[in-house]
């Protein structure tokens, strides 16, 4: 039998933009886990019914990639470009 060493494979973000604007999507438990809750974020993000955060690219979404960063490790981006971004449509985080 073979040692297999176990890789840590790097976390993905979705980072939607529309013309105007761009968000991250993180979930309600991924931004607990760096000790964030709703009331850490302005007013310009978003949150979607079931727990989905859009956080916005300015301030909330750089707060939030460097404190994942820090206590999980660099986490990958990928960016989504749509003619008007769904999370308009969901309410204010706040």
């Amino acid at each position: 039998m073979s040692d297999i060493s176990l890789v840590k494979v790097p976390q993905a973000f979705i980072y939607m933009m529309d013309a105007g604007h761009g968000w991250l999507l993180v979930s309600e438990k991924e931004a607990e886990s760096v000790g964030f809750t709703a009331d850490s974020f302005s007013k310009y993000s978003y949150r979607s019914k079931n727990g989905v955060f859009a956080l916005e690219h300015d301030c909330d979404a750089p707060k939030f990639i460097g404190a994942w960063n820090a206590i999980h490790g660099q986490a990958d981006i990928i960016e989504k470009h749509y003619e008007e971004a769904i999370v308009r449509k969901w309410p204010r985080i706040k």
